[in-house]
């Protein structure tokens, strides 16, 4: 029986370009309707000291859900088809407030953000988004942060809860819970930095 449904978060360093640049979380467990739970998804160029989130909706309050749960085709900030979005307390002990997108609602499902830079990589499209200082930055290094947790509703199995995590159509990290490593096994990609320039 898994022992490890806790909430965790995970940090990854990414090297953004100036243009398009594509953030996707897909789910990538057994495709069963139970799947990892994300939330206080964040991205803030590494050195703001002020550690201002430039991507929308990464707490997925909207839409609004009370204390349930719907699927929806595109919300705020994020594309995707039959995003689940729902009251934490259904999958997990998030705290009371939190909403998480899982990441498998009928099928394995992906999410997807787009942020467009300009040469000082400040944010010059994208859904309305938070006005970035205006001081220039010397490093398009930015910090992608959020929460996790496989679901305890519905299975005992934790490999239905696994995630990738994306960066310009390249796999930076991977969520596979297990009961030998605190319950927490993370790709290795974590701690390197992708250079899409390179």
């Amino acid at each position: 029986m898994p022992t490890d449904y806790d909430i965790h978060t995970a940090t990854i360093t990414v090297t953004a370009v100036v243009g398009k640049n594509i953030l996707q979380f897909e789910g990538a467990g057994v495709s069963d309707s139970v799947g990892l739970g994300i939330t206080n998804v964040a991205l803030v160029r590494q050195g703001d000291s002020i550690n201002t989130n430039i991507l929308v909706n990464g707490d997925f309050s909207q839409p609004s859900q009370g204390k349930s749960f719907n699927n929806y085709d595109d919300i705020l900030g994020w594309n995707g088809s039959q995003i689940e979005v729902g009251f934490g307390k259904i999958y997990n002990a998030w705290p009371n407030g939190i909403q998480v997108c899982e990441l498998d609602s009928d099928s394995n499902f992906e999410i997807t953000q787009i942020l467009t830079f300009d040469s000082n990589f400040q944010v010059i499209s994208s859904p309305p988004a938070p006005c970035l200082p205006s001081k220039l930055f010397s490093t398009p290094q930015f910090i992608l942060r959020f929460d996790w947790a496989p679901n305890t509703v519905g299975t005992d199995d934790l490999l239905t809860s696994q995630a990738n995590i994306l960066f310009n159509n390249v796999v930076i990290g991977s969520i596979v819970p297990d009961n030998t490593t605190n319950g927490v096994n993370i790709d290795a990609a974590f701690a390197f930095y992708y250079d899409p320039c390179r």
